[in-house]
């Protein structure tokens, strides 16, 4: 029901879904997972950060997906030193994610480092062309367009 929420915006119902799911289940990294997804999109970087280690304690066999909520939350913080090592483990595991090399676009020009901000962006565009969900990512394509 939360992921409902979530995609209508709603992300007050879709928190308390997230929260209610945590509740029934503490040791559910979904459920911790889930809410950090929902914080992500409701734009409350801080909040993912701790989310996202709780979700990898409890399942430490996905750890790409967790620490990508993790860099995702950093880049939105502006704590670009922080996302890239963990954007470039994550793409050495999934080198098609074009949300990662857009991530690494706005982290590499928020540090000045545009030679390698050129790079990841021809290999965002690239990626993002051939992707149905870039539409949905209007906060990664504004970082990106400013940039």
């Amino acid at each position: 029901m939360g992921e409902t929420y979530l995609f209508k915006k709603q992300y007050d119902q879709a928190t308390a879904e997230a929260e209610r799911a945590i509740a029934l289940d503490p040791n559910s990294a979904f459920g911790y997972t889930a809410l950090a997804d929902i914080l992500d999109s409701s734009e409350k970087p801080a909040e993912v950060v701790g989310l996202a280690e709780k979700a990898l304690r409890l399942d430490p066999r996905n750890l790409e997906r967790h620490l990508f909520n993790e860099a995702w939350s950093y880049s939105q913080m502006g704590r670009y030193e922080d996302a890239i090592p963990i954007l470039k483990r994550h793409l050495a595991r999934y080198p098609n994610n074009w949300a990662a090399h857009g991530l690494l676009v706005v982290d590499y020009t928020g540090l000045g480092r545009e030679e390698e901000a050129r790079q990841k962006r021809r290999k965002f565009c690239g990626l993002a062309l051939t992707s149905p969900w870039i539409g949905g990512c209007r906060s990664l394509r504004r970082k990106i367009n400013r940039s």
